[in-house]
């Protein structure tokens, strides 16, 4: 037993031996094998390329050769065709002997033609492109054709090309396959027609010389050439078409209609681009080897357009290919050989590699054990987690491991060798670092060797991050050698910084925040829940959040909450919650699930964001509309009761005029009068309120007007506010609505009394100036193009506003003030009002220093009229003498009145009911009615588009119109210019002034 197990031992070291011997046999052999492989190669290579440079001499030389053969061809046909057309006796042809000297001709024609054999035809054709004489040339024989057969060649192109040459020139065709009846003729007959003018010794053309050239025979020639190898050699024209093809049947393709495309460049594409663009040279690709040269037919002086020789024919090119296989079968027996010797070489190399693998193998196998113990520590150093790093006595680094790298960012082959100090140490730490290694060495042991410590560390970048990191020392024969354990703690501290951010976003957050276990109960609130809803963070955490439940909701509503959050989803819904002390406020209530790291529900997230201010924003705005549907309402009724009022006042003017020996009756009238147009001003006052004011401009004294308009509005500002004027005596008129610009003081001023209210000194400072504009002024309010200006200043030492809010206090709905103290309405009004009067208003303020409004209006230098004083009788109305007009309106009752009144001002009066009526009426008595008097709003046609139409039948009839409605249906009138509008009811006297002016100015 014992020597069997022995025996196994024995057999199993063998085997591993041989294993490893056969390794390092490869590893020795296979270099050696790889060279003496590229030593073969270069050889094979070497001898191959000489090989086929041989090939490629050979065919240049064959290419020379046919090259020269076929100028040579050519040289003779030029100078047979030159001797032809040289032949004097064709003279006596047209001369004296006629006939019998044509007849001499063509014999010696036909005797030249038998000698040559390698002309189809010889011909010579006069002038006028008839063929005078015609040798063809047929199983060997010539003879002369018969004049009855010759034919007239004046159409065909060897005729038409050369007919017109000079002495001594030629014309040469395309070669090409000959002709018969429209058909290549067969068998094929290769064709070139040479041709040349025939002049007398004195100058006279007689006709051409046509020979047809045989092309078999420079075809023949060009084939000798390359007997040896028929397969070898291509001759094509210049665009590649075949005129001697290997294989056979490539050949003439031009000739054929289905066969355009067979040209050399369809088979070799490649090589054609070279070949086509260079005169000669030899390519080398994957399909062969080429070798090519031109045919020059011409020398290059023969080649200019002032040659004797004009060509069809073009270059030739001839091609000698051989294919890659061709190439291959070549070198068959060179790669032969080589292989022979190569595997001798391989032969020998294989012993000798075998002896080096067993010598080898035996000092390895000595190693295996230590180097395997090696290979165990240096893996777990490099697949460790942390970075390892070794250094030794003198701080160099002798160990950088994959983790190391990925820390530092250097390669391990780029920093071995490097100090500590100069690579990861930032400058701050290199002296403390040095100071720690020489303790250690002077055997003081110091506090980072075997601890933990926190340190910085320095990237490769050069940016810094935390380390963690413990150095155990290693001593060895020599000098001991550090190795640091070292974790990057950057993920960890920013991770930590993420949470702080986290938690200081939460802590400051502005709504409330609470965070619940998955049964419901409080772990966290933030300060933001404290603040709103008054339960301190000890009376919160632990408890349900249902002591904020107030009660409004039924259980259907908590239980749809549960079910979305359980469901894994986020519930949002506007709840009612209940403060500690018992108020409640509404909120926009989100509930989101927080899943733990297995995706399952560990807490959830509530926020409540208070919507209380949104909903008193919403409350303002339904407020706001409500106004604008009193606007509605009020307009509508304005409209029927001032014209109500216009017929009470008018029939009361109308009475007092019939009454005026009775003052009791006069008196009672006025009073009547005067409660009239207070109920107007009632109306009026309406409108104002709902901001649908007709706006009437007028000239404006600003000084009375603006202090008066203080001194009505003293009441309203406390006593301990001083209101202060800064507003001379001076006269400055603007063009204004006094309504419109009364509110608009008013409600500066307003703003003036709530900003002062919290001051020790409350003062509000109201001035007015004359201003003259300034290029900065015009430059920041390019819209306005008046110079002098009359400006309102409304200043207070108040509160002040906030620059951010400076932008937007002219928007609608935007008020600084707390909830129910505005609507933020009152300053959008005064900026429109100011817009409205053509001029700029500015703010300037700063927190806590007061603001102040100024207001800049456009001055106008004409003073109003002097209204009528009230001295308790009508003023003086201007009598008419007797001018139509016409008054339209859709009251009844108004219509009548108004006729009377205005025919006791001494008119004539015409009356329509709309508008319609009224264009017809004006039609019918354009040339006498001299004004029109038109109510704005009627049915059918409104008083705006009556008077346009009226202006179409005479564009100059003056217009008063009047009216009971709103702003809006007043602005209309600005479809038309040169019209007043009197508001109902309006004073007779108002009316009468009208008419007289509208009359003076129409005259």
């Amino acid at each position: 037993m014992v020597s069997s197990d022995s025996n196994g031992h024995r057999q199993s070291a063998a085997f591993s031996l041989s294993g490893r011997t056969i390794r390092y046999f490869l590893l020795t052999f296979f270099p050696i094998a790889m060279l003496i492989a590229a030593v073969g190669f270069s050889i094979y290579y070497l001898e191959a390329k000489n090989r086929v440079k041989v090939l490629i001499e050979q065919n240049r030389s064959m290419i020379e050769r046919q090259r020269e053969a076929i100028i040579h061809d050519f040289d003779l046909i030029l100078s047979d065709v030159v001797y032809l057309a040289a032949q004097s006796e064709l003279s006596d042809a047209f001369g004296e002997r006629g006939p019998e000297a044509l007849e001499d001709i063509a014999h010696e024609y036909m005797v030249f033609s038998q000698s040559k054999k390698i002309y189809d035809q010889v011909r010579f054709i006069d002038n006028e492109g008839m063929e005078r004489i015609r040798i063809n040339f047929n199983d060997g024989l010539a003879s002369v054709v018969p004049a009855e057969q010759l034919q007239s060649k004046q159409n065909r192109y060897y005729f038409t090309k050369a007919i017109n040459l000079k002495p001594g020139e030629v014309y040469i065709s395309r070669f090409d396959l000959n002709m018969e009846h429209g058909e290549v003729e067969v068998p094929h007959k290769p064709m070139i027609r040479f041709s040349a003018p025939v002049f007398t010794e004195d100058g006279s053309r007689l006709g051409i010389v046509v020979v047809n050239y045989l092309g078999n025979q420079l075809l023949e020639h060009f084939v000798k050439i390359h007997a040896r190898n028929p397969h070898l050699s291509h001759l094509v024209d210049s665009n590649g078409y075949w005129l001697h093809s290997n294989p056979h049947g490539l050949a003439w393709g031009f000739m054929f209609k289905d066969r355009r495309d067979v040209r050399f460049q369809r088979d070799h594409p490649e090589a054609w681009r070279e070949i086509s663009s260079k005169l000669r040279g030899h390519i080398e690709n994957k399909m062969g080897v080429y070798c090519y040269s031109t045919v020059d037919i011409f020398s290059d002086e023969e080649k200019n357009p002032e040659s004797r020789y004009k060509s069809d024919t073009g270059n030739w090119k001839i091609i000698a290919y051989n294919p890659t296989a061709e190439i291959e079968a070549m070198l068959a027996s060179t790669r032969h050989r080589t292989f022979l010797w190569g595997g001798v070489a391989l032969l020998i190399a294989a012993f000798i590699s075998l002896a080096l693998a067993r010598a080898v193998s035996r000092r390895i196998d000595a190693e295996r054990a230590a180097y395997l113990s090696e290979i165990r520590i240096n893996e777990a150093v490099r697949i460790a987690l942390d970075s390892v790093i070794s250094i030794d006595h003198e701080g160099r680094i002798i160990e950088f491991n994959k983790a190391a790298e990925d820390t530092f960012g250097y390669r391990k082959e780029e920093i071995i060798g490097q100090t500590i100090q100069e690579s990861i140490i930032p400058d701050r730490f290199r002296a403390k670092h040095l100071r720690g290694m020489r303790k250690h060495l002077d055997a003081e042991k110091p506090l980072a060797i075997n601890k933990r410590i926190e340190a910085m560390a320095q990237h490769r970048d050069g940016h810094e991050f935390p380390i963690e990191l413990s150095i155990s020392p290693i001593k060895t024969e020599d000098s001991p050698i550090f190795t640091a354990f070292i974790r990057d703690l950057s993920e960890k501290r920013q991770s930590e910084e993420k949470i702080l951010k986290l938690s200081k976003a939460i802590e400051h957050a502005g709504e409330s925040i609470m965070i619940t276990d998955k049964d419901g109960s409080i772990e966290y609130v933030n300060p933001a829940f404290c603040k709103i809803t008054g339960f301190s963070v000890d009376e919160a955490i632990g408890n349900n959040p249902r002591i904020l439940n107030s009660g409004e909701h039924p259980a259907e509503y908590f239980q749809e909450m549960w079910d979305t959050i359980l469901g894994r989803k986020t519930w949002q819904r506007r709840i009612v919650v209940k403060r500690k002390e018992g108020s409640q406020f509404p909120a926009i209530l989100t509930i989101s699930p927080i899943f733990d790291s297995e995706g399952n529900i560990s807490h959830f997230v509530g926020l409540h964001q208070s919507i209380e201010d949104y909903e008193a924003l919403e409350e303002r705005f339904h407020q706001a509309q409500k106004m604008e549907a009193i606007g509605t309402l009020v307009g509508g009724i304005a409209h029927d009761f001032n014209n109500t009022l216009a017929g009470i006042t008018g029939n009361l003017y109308l009475l007092k005029k019939k009454t005026k020996v009775q003052p009791e009756i006069i008196k009672r009238l006025e009073t009547i009068e005067n409660l009239s147009f207070r109920a107007s001003d009632m109306i009026q006052q309406l409108l104002s309120f709902s901001r649908r004011t007709i706006v009437q401009m007028k000239p404006l004294n600003l000084p009375p007007f603006i202090k008066e308009t203080a001194k009505l509005h003293k009441v309203s500002i406390p006593e301990n506010i001083t209101l202060e004027y800064q507003v001379g005596s001076e006269a400055i008129y603007v063009r204004a609505d006094l309504n419109q610009l009364q509110q608009v003081m008013v409600n500066l001023l307003n703003n003036a009394r709530d900003a002062v209210q919290d001051r020790d000194d409350p003062r509000i400072t109201i001035s007015l100036k004359r201003y003259s504009a300034s290029k900065a002024f015009r430059h920041e309010h390019p819209e306005v193009d008046t110079q002098d200006f009359a400006l309102i200043s409304v200043a207070d030492n108040g509160s002040g506003i906030n620059e951010n809010d400076l932008d937007l206090i002219f928007d609608p709905f935007f008020t600084t003030k707390d909830v129910g103290k505005g609507t933020g309405l009152g300053l959008s009004m005064v900026y429109g009002t100011v817009q409205t009067h053509g001029g700029v208003i500015t703010v300037k303020s700063k927190t806590g220093k007061g603001s102040r409004f100024d207001i800049y209006l456009p001055v106008v230098d004409s003073e109003p009229a002097e209204q009528h004083a009230q001295s308790g009788h009508e003023p003086s109305i201007e009598k008419g003498e007797g001018e139509t007009i016409l008054v339209v309106d859709d009251d009844e009752v108004l219509i009548t009145t108004v006729q009377e009144i205005v025919e006791g001002m001494g008119y004539r009066v015409l009356t329509a009911n709309n508008g319609i009526e009224a264009v017809e009426l004006f039609r019918s008595h354009n040339r006498t009615i001299r004004l029109v008097v038109l109510d704005l709003v009627m049915p059918r046609l409104g008083g705006v588009e009556a008077l346009l139409e009226m202006r179409k039948i005479d564009p100059d009839i003056p217009c008063i119109f009047t009216t009971g409605y709103d702003q809006q249906k007043v602005m209309n009138t600005e479809k038309v210019n040169g019209v007043e509008v009197l508001r109902k009811p309006y004073e007779v006297t108002e009316l009468g002034r009208l008419i007289s002016e509208k009359l003076k100015k129409g005259q």
